[in-house]
């Protein structure tokens, strides 16, 4: 894999129809896609025509496919796009960007009406530390929650990050910041991303929180670096811009609305008392750790007294994250919107869930018959 491909992250979008391209070399467009589809290494995918009817049977859901065959002919000459994606040596046809999100995100309605949909997609959301953050960050695109993001992480990946990372061995030695906006990119080539692969400066926060002149709607935090962690916090609530936290410790979100809130104390107070310049020594980061989630598990807590011991670091697990991802994402989602959200901590425990203590009543041990249809609804 050559040098440029392995820094490659952002898509290259060509119109071939309208010798339009962004982000492409100047030049004949169609002489352009010509080369690229000539190379022997180029793998070209075109599924436009199946992309457009998945578009009309959610735009006529009751349409016969017959029917719908002259619709998808015809828009099949007005809607067409080129995406080449550099480090996947790939040209791919897809829908232009209006189409392709609603087809997309048809399953979504009416959970999220189109309404929510189109504002949700004016949002723009940066993210500090892409492990956690990463999950969260697909999680965020596949539900089409923001259309701008800021990545920002100074690690590369790591062998021991694919216990948690959606990522592949191919990858290691890869920016976790180009990791995930390939990610996010592939899911959707028209993204607005600004990645940040040196991670963020604490004596330069407004680099990252005000880049291209324009403040976050929200911002995900997910590092471990002591100054970044407090020094954000004391900008956001400066800037009046809320913050979400997800720690993967027993499914623990924290919500800052500084937006609402300006004189809130930075992470409902556990904070006071911690120096933002302790660094990230292991006794500092272990510290840390006890004192902002005191409410560990037996096991968390456990391993965190042997991180720099026996353990390299403390453990998170890919079910945890998963869930974490899912939370913050539904948490953005409200805050986006506008649904009341109140600044606090909400925990999510699986085990406790999973213990038998919280099943339905009238469900424990209950066998269930086969459902049948009827013209009264579904029955037993």
């Amino acid at each position: 894999m050559t040098k440029t491909s392995q820094s490659a992250w952002r898509p290259h979008l060509i119109d071939p129809d309208t010798g339009s391209a962004i982000d492409l070399a100047s030049g004949d467009i169609r002489a352009t896609l010509a080369a690229i589809t000539g190379d022997p290494q180029t793998t070209v995918l075109d599924t436009l025509a199946e992309q457009i009817d998945d578009l009309l049977q959610s735009r006529y859901p009751s349409m016969s496919s017959t029917d719908r065959a002259p619709l998808r002919s015809q828009l099949e000459t007005q809607l067409s796009r080129w995406v080449y994606y550099p480090w996947l040596r790939a040209l791919f046809r897809t829908l232009p960007p209006a189409e392709l999100r609603e087809a997309r995100l048809a399953r979504n309605r009416n959970k999220i009406t189109a309404g929510e949909q189109a504002r949700l997609a004016e949002g723009t959301i940066a993210i500090v530390g892409l492990s956690v953050g990463n999950h969260i960050a697909r999680t965020l695109v596949m539900e089409g929650v923001g259309g701008r993001f800021r990545l920002a992480d100074s690690d590369t990946l790591a062998l021991s990050n694919l216990n948690r990372l959606s990522a592949s061995i191919t990858d290691l030695g890869l920016s976790k910041a180009v990791l995930a906006a390939r990610a996010l990119f592939e899911i959707d080539p028209y993204l607005d991303i600004e990645i940040f692969p040196a991670g963020v400066d604490p004596d330069a926060l407004d680099d990252f929180l005000l880049a291209g002149g324009c403040e976050p709607d929200l911002v995900i935090e997910e590092c471990d670096d002591f100054a970044v962690k407090i020094g954000l916090r004391d900008r956001l609530r400066a800037l009046g811009i809320p913050v979400l936290m997800e720690s993967s410790v027993r499914g623990t979100l924290d919500v800052e609305r500084f937006d609402l809130e300006p004189e809130r104390p930075l992470l409902h107070g556990l904070l006071e008392g911690i120096a933002a310049d302790a660094g990230p020594d292991i006794d500092n980061v272990k510290a840390l750790v006890a004192h902002v989630l005191p409410h560990m598990s037996t096991r968390t807590r456990q391993s965190i007294g042997q991180v720099g011991i026996t353990l390299r670091s403390w453990p998170q697990l890919a079910s945890e994250i998963a869930l974490g991802a899912a939370t913050a994402t539904a948490a953005a989602r409200k805050i986006l919107l506008g649904i009341p959200l109140a600044s606090g901590r909400y925990v999510a425990d699986i085990d406790q869930w999973l213990s038998g203590r919280h099943v339905a009543p009238g469900l424990r041990n209950r066998q269930f018959a086969p459902m049948a249809m009827t013209e009264a609804g579904w029955v037993e």
